[in-house]
């Protein structure tokens, strides 16, 4: 199953969850970047209180949301050595710019053909 259809299969079970919504403008060095993606997916995948993600880029900007089932994942997430060390890597190097907000879903709505 992609990540795609995972947040899709698990979309009813947002509400009262949390999302953490990352936007961020590439700087020109992002050697490294796409494995350290797919790695921080895989240790994400396996943190208590994770949900899902989904994320698009282009045009040298990316914007990644990834849900959680409540704050306490989401901290814990922050604080993994792995992601922390991965966030260095993006001020110092990837990243030009970037934003994080972190927010409750009150209510879901969707649309599937």
């Amino acid at each position: 199953m992609s990540p795609g259809q995972r947040v899709i299969a698990m979309l009813d079970t947002l509400e009262n969850c949390y999302a953490v919504i990352f936007s961020t403008v590439f700087g020109e060095d992002t050697s490294g970047y796409d494995e350290t993606v797919q790695e921080l997916r895989r240790l994400a995948e396996a943190q208590a209180g994770y949900l899902g993600m989904e994320s698009v880029n282009g045009g040298g900007r990316e914007i990644t949301v990834s849900y959680w089932r409540d704050l306490d994942s989401i901290n814990a997430w922050k604080e993994h050595p792995r992601h922390r060390a991965a966030r260095e890597k993006g001020r110092t190097t990837w990243y030009q710019y970037y934003d994080i907000k972190v927010v409750k879903i009150a209510k879901h709505y969707d649309f599937k053909r």
